[in-house]
C-alpha cells in the first residue's frame, strides 16, 4: 500500500463521514439504508487504513509504475462513485444506479482485457443485462418489499 492509497482512503472516509452526517437529518425510513451503507463504508476503510498502516510503515515506500496504475484505476473509480452519488438525487436514483453499473463495470471490464475485448457487443451486452439484472434487484428490495422512498426521475 502506498502513500497515495492512504490519501484515498482518507478522501473516501471524509466523505462517507460528511453524508453520514447529512444523512442523520433525514426523515426515519427513507434514511436508514444510506445511513447502514456509509456507517459499513466507514467501518471498511478504518480497518483497512489501520491494516494498511500496521503492516507497513508507509514513510519508507516509492511508487514505481504499477503502483501508478492502480492508483490511477482507483482515482477513476472514485470519480465514477463521485459523480454517481452526486447525480442520483437530480436524475433519479434507479437510472442512475443503472448507468453507474454499465459505466464501472464497463471501465472494469475495460481495465482487465483492453479496448477490443470490452466493448464488443457481447460484452456490451452483457455488461447492461448486468446492470438491469441488479437495477431490478434494487427496485424490488426498495421498492415493493421494503417500501422505502428513493428519488425518483424527474423527468417522467
Amino acid at each position: 500500500m502506498t502513500r497515495t492509497f492512504v490519501l484515498y482512503q482518507l478522501v473516501v472516509l471524509t466523505v462517507a463521514a460528511v453524508l453520514l452526517k447529512e444523512y442523520f437529518s433525514a426523515s426515519y425510513p427513507s434514511n436508514v439504508f444510506p445511513m447502514i451503507v456509509l456507517s459499513a463504508l466507514v467501518i471498511l476503510v478504518l480497518l483497512d487504513l489501520l491494516l494498511t498502516v500496521a503492516r507497513r510503515s508507509f514513510a519508507s515506500l516509492d511508487l514505481d509504475v504499477m503502483e501508478r496504475s492502480v492508483a490511477m484505476r482507483a482515482a477513476c473509480m472514485m470519480a465514477i462513485n463521485i459523480t454517481y452519488v452526486s447525480l442520483y438525487p437530480i436524475v433519479g436514483f434507479y437510472l442512475t444506479t443503472f448507468s453507474f453499473l454499465c459505466i464501472s463495470t464497463a471501465y472494469l471490464l475495460f481495465v482487465r482485457d483492453g479496448w477490443q475485448r470490452a466493448f464488443s457487443v457481447r460484452s456490451i451486452a452483457a455488461v447492461v443485462l448486468y446492470a438491469v439484472l441488479i437495477t431490478t434487484v434494487i427496485w424490488v428490495c426498495f421498492s415493493l418489499l421494503l417500501r422505502v422512498p428513493v428519488p425518483v426521475n424527474p423527468f417522467i
